[in-house]
């Protein structure tokens, strides 16, 4: 794995002492590697490892059989920000009763999305930030290096893997005709400028975080290194600081996608 060095040299140390901790929620940007880290620890424990659904009956399923476990055993609720309400209340029998030899991982990008019961009654974890060496050897270890740009704009292993499967110019050529003409455009064609985003699992288009990345990464780039006038510049930190707290609120459990992209075009136009 790469990085997360202090993450896993406390799972050294958790397992020398025999204190693994039974509730652990891994919280992250997408393509941060919490899965990976995850697999890395029931590694480390020497664990099977149960990669779980997110239904109430899937969550109460593995709380039943979680008290039969022979050996070590991690379960593993991927993305858990999804989970209704309803499940994440099924998981709190394990936080109050925790099994012998069973582990529950739940990874999520927003930790404000897990009950607070939960949040205070597990070990929180956070993924950190990539070096830039980090990410060099990521990325000339581990992708196609086709591209210098995917380098430039990650800065998560998981947001090159992304970047690989898109045309990275054309998506950063649609990013700077959103910046360049969602103020300048009526109303009506305001929201019609994000049309190539992806806002249904089925749905066509750019994923929505990926889009948000890159216009930040756009945004920042026209305010530090490029060369425009005080004013421009200005207005760009100011579309940056928006995209930033939108893009934040795409995170939030049962948020409306349609909805907040609408708000994030507003208050774009207002900067």
């Amino acid at each position: 794995m790469i990085g997360q060095k202090e993450i896993l040299n406390n799972v050294d140390f958790w397992i020398s002492q025999d204190a693994v901790p039974r509730f652990m929620i891994i919280s992250g940007d997408a393509g941060s590697g919490r899965t990976t880290l995850s697999k890395e620890i029931a590694k480390k424990m020497r664990a099977y490892i149960i990669d779980c659904e997110l239904s109430v009956e899937a969550v109460r399923e593995a709380v039943k059989n979680c008290y039969k476990c022979s050996g070590n055993t991690v379960y593993l609720f991927r993305n858990a920000d999804k989970m209704s309400s309803a499940a994440k209340n099924a998981m709190l029998k394990i936080t109050e009763e925790p099994p012998r030899q069973a582990h529950f991982i739940a990874t999520v990008q927003n930790p404000e999305n897990m009950l607070e019961t939960l949040r205070s009654r597990a070990t929180n974890i956070q993924m950190a930030p990539y070096t830039d060496e980090e990410l060099d050897i990521y990325y000339h270890d581990y992708t196609n290096k086709k591209n210098p740009l995917i380098r430039e704009i990650s800065d998560t292993p998981g947001m090159m893997e992304q970047l690989e499967k898109v045309d990275v110019e054309d998506l950063l050529d649609f990013c700077n005709t959103v910046i360049d003409n969602i103020q300048q455009v009526t109303g009506v064609n305001a929201f019609k400028i994000v049309q190539k985003i992806k806002l249904k699992e089925d749905g066509a288009g750019y994923d929505p975080e990926l889009f948000f990345h890159c216009i930040k990464w756009r945004l920042l780039h026209k305010v530090v290194h490029e060369e425009h006038s005080q004013k421009d510049k200005e207005i760009w930190s100011r579309m940056l600081k928006v995209t930033c707290k939108y893009y934040q609120e795409f995170n939030y459990t049962g948020v409306k996608k349609d909805s907040t992209l609408d708000m994030w075009i507003l208050a774009m136009r207002d900067c």
